[in-house]
């Protein structure tokens, strides 16, 4: 079963997230300042833009898989060998 990172979030508020991270990978940026609503406080969150990238895409492919498909969007992260066919 797929796991949401951000559970409850619209799709374009996935989207909108994405292209923020995307534009703070493009400039370098690794310190991100966030809040809530009308809320006076906010929070420094240490993450590299690639991991947000990579979680928000996760649950893009969840949500819209017809518009971004697990296999073009998310990380190899394992491998496995396969010997089957091999001749000796």
């Amino acid at each position: 079963m797929a796991r949401r990172y951000f559970h409850g979030r619209s799709r374009e508020w996935l989207e909108k997230q994405l292209e923020k991270a995307q534009n703070d990978l493009a400039s370098g940026k690794t310190l991100v300042s966030w809040g809530e609503g009308d809320s006076s406080g906010s929070k420094q969150v240490q993450s590299s833009p690639q991991a947000r990238i990579d979680m928000l895409l996760n649950d893009l492919t969840i949500i819209a898989p017809e518009d971004f498909a697990a296999d073009d969007v998310l990380p190899i992260t394992e491998a496995r060998p396969n010997f089957s066919g091999m001749t000796g």
